[in-house]
Formats: structure tokens, sequence, C-alpha cells
């Protein structure tokens, strides 16, 4: 390989995700020097991650049994933004943290989001609840 060719190699820049690229913070013209900025932000928007704190009271009820798990051993969620009235997109919590953070009493708590439309963007606050509001039948002693 020459030594040209083996340059313009190093000119190529991929993504490690597919994803949407956002604005260009450098340009053609622009020097790019590695490792000392970003050319451009790339963010997926077929799979988003909700992240939230969980209060240690929903948490215990959680772990041991009492509400949201699909019986599986994950635990699904359902997401509402903006002026959405309901809870219309569903998620399963993929990550718990391991302490609770002591001075606000919460663990934080990560789950994943299909987003097969796109409508959902990175960055959008979010609503979040545990398991389905459906009534169930259920006998109580």
């Amino acid at each position: 390989m020459t030594a040209a060719k083996l340059d313009l190699q190093f000119t190529e820049i991929r993504s490690p995700i597919n994803g949407r690229a956002g604005r260009a913070l450098l340009t053609i013209g622009n020097l790019a020097v590695a490792n000392q900025g970003m050319l451009v932000t790339v963010v997926s928007d077929d799979l988003l991650y909700v992240d939230f704190d969980l209060d240690e009271q929903t948490y215990l009820k959680l772990i041991s049994g009492r509400s949201g798990s699909t019986g599986n051993g994950s635990y699904s969620i359902s997401v509402g933004v903006g002026g959405d009235e309901s809870f219309p997109y569903a998620g399963v919590v993929d990550f718990f943290d391991n302490v609770v953070d002591p001075s606000t009493g919460t663990i934080h708590v990560r789950a994943r989001l299909q987003n097969p439309q796109h409508i959902l963007k990175p960055g959008l606050y979010a609503r979040v609840r545990f398991g389905s509001a459906e009534d169930t039948n259920t006998i109580l002693d």
C-alpha cells in the first residue's frame, strides 16, 4: 500500500452507532485534531434510554415482587411526554444502580424504550409509570 493510500484511509470517519447526525461542529476547511473536540453528535433514535430516580419505598416493593414485574425478572414501564395525557410508550428496565443515594433516598434506574416512528428525541422530559393501571380480579383475605 502506498503512503498516499494509507494517508487517505485516515481521512475516513465512521460512527460506532447508527443514528441521526446533529449540527456539524467542524466544517470543510477546519483543522480536525484527534481527541480535541467533536465533529458532530450522533444519537440513536430507534432505541432510547429513559433515566430516572426511584424512591426507596417503591424500589423495595419492586424487588420483593409485589409490583411491576413482568414475571421473567424484568420490569415493564410506561412513558408519557409533553402533551401526552396517558403513557403511550412501553419500555423495559435494564439497569438499577448499586446504591441508594442517602441524601435523596432514591436509586437511579434506566429503561430501554423502542422508538420505531422516531417521535421521541433524546433529551425530552418524560413521566414514567411502573407496571400497568389495569384492573385485576383478586381475592383478598
